[in-house]
């Protein structure tokens, strides 16, 4: 069942979604698995205000874009009637060149449309 109600906003450094029809904890813990599933881990925070990270830091600046890494961060606040949920690029990729910078866009964009599907 797609939850997605409606975008608010989208660009390359964030985007904000609401989502109608479930829980705040079904709709965490849905984010949180599918995350898992994609090879992210909650580094900080919970289900639903974390940070998620996937790949290595030190390795991506030791070799740059060969090595991937990203981490994003989740905030999502309940209304009366939705959720809304708020995914910021907490990295540039810069440490990996222009080549870099566009894993983390294009990571962004399927992430974007992972939420989309929900």
């Amino acid at each position: 069942m797609n939850t997605l109600k409606e975008v608010i906003q989208s660009t390359e450094k964030n985007f904000t979604h609401i989502h109608a029809g479930i829980d705040k904890v079904a709709f965490t813990q849905k984010v949180h698995e599918l995350l898992q599933s994609h090879g992210y881990k909650l580094i900080q925070g919970n289900d639903a205000n974390g940070m998620y990270e996937k790949g290595n830091r030190v390795l991506r600046i030791l070799l740059g874009a060969f090595i991937q890494y990203f981490k994003f961060q989740i905030k999502t606040v309940e209304n009366a009637e939705h959720l809304e949920v708020t995914v910021s690029r907490e990295t540039s990729g810069m440490s990996g060149g222009l080549v870099g910078m566009n894993q983390v866009k294009k990571e962004m964009q399927a992430i974007e449309e992972t939420f989309k599907n929900l």
